[in-house]
């Protein structure tokens, strides 16, 4: 999947790059709990069902937006160590699938997210990570992007360095540099609320609009306390 198209395949992005040890780690730290709880059909997806259970801090007709770390037994932590890991991977080493190479650059923060992934730092303050869930549509039809994957990529958001990559039911935005929105920091899932956007087709323009207005409110009733 591109910018300008998708399709579907059954093919994986291998390479010998990492050792036995940080394999394991990765798949201990996330990807196992990801992988199981993302979306894998109309009827299974756990991550999604958690949520909704639970109930949002927000709607609207736009999307939805659910504090994380309100919800009983949510591995939020392993949610954020995973996407870390994606991002890490493709800014260390340059895969070359069949098509054009997957790489990002990520400057000197490559360095302090290897710190966190190791233990050795907490998540870089210079970075911040969104994380949404795909929904149905306003037909209640499946969206054609809950299935879908999209391998990382960079563009820019607000003036501000951001790289993106998908999974099945889950996209996820790493926004880097040190003129990061404040809201940006506030409203992200690393943020003070662990926030997890929920929205039909994954489009970012919509969930940041999603969140500013909730920001805009949360804004109001503090100031009425």
């Amino acid at each position: 999947m591109d910018d300008d198209s998708f399709c579907y395949a059954d093919k994986q992005l291998k390479a010998h790059f990492l050792c036995e040890e940080c394999e394991q780690r990765f798949r201990k730290r996330g990807e196992d709990w990801v992988m199981a709880n993302c979306y894998r059909g109309p009827s299974d997806f756990t991550l999604k069902r958690t949520l909704e259970t639970h109930g949002p801090a927000y709607a609207d007709e736009t999307g939805q937006l659910f504090t994380a770390k309100d919800v009983p037994d949510f591995q939020i932590q392993m949610l954020i160590y995973f996407a870390s890991s994606v991002f890490w991977k493709a800014g260390a080493f340059t895969w070359r699938p069949n098509r054009k190479p997957i790489h990002i650059e990520l400057g000197p923060y490559l360095e302090t997210l290897r710190s966190f992934l190791l233990d050795e730092g907490p998540f870089p303050k210079d970075m911040a990570l969104h994380v949404w869930v795909s929904c149905w549509d306003i037909n209640g039809k499946e969206s054609r992007l809950s299935a879908a994957c999209h391998p990382p990529q960079s563009d820019r958001i607000a003036g501000v360095f951001s790289h993106k990559f998908g999974i099945p039911g889950l996209s996820f935005r790493l926004m880097v540099g040190g003129n990061i929105p404040a809201a940006f920091h506030t409203n992200a899932t690393t943020g003070p609320h662990e926030l997890i956007g929920m929205i039909p087709a994954l489009d970012f323009a919509d969930g940041f609009s999603v969140m500013d207005r909730y920001n805009r409110l949360s804004t109001r009733q503090n100031r009425l306390r």
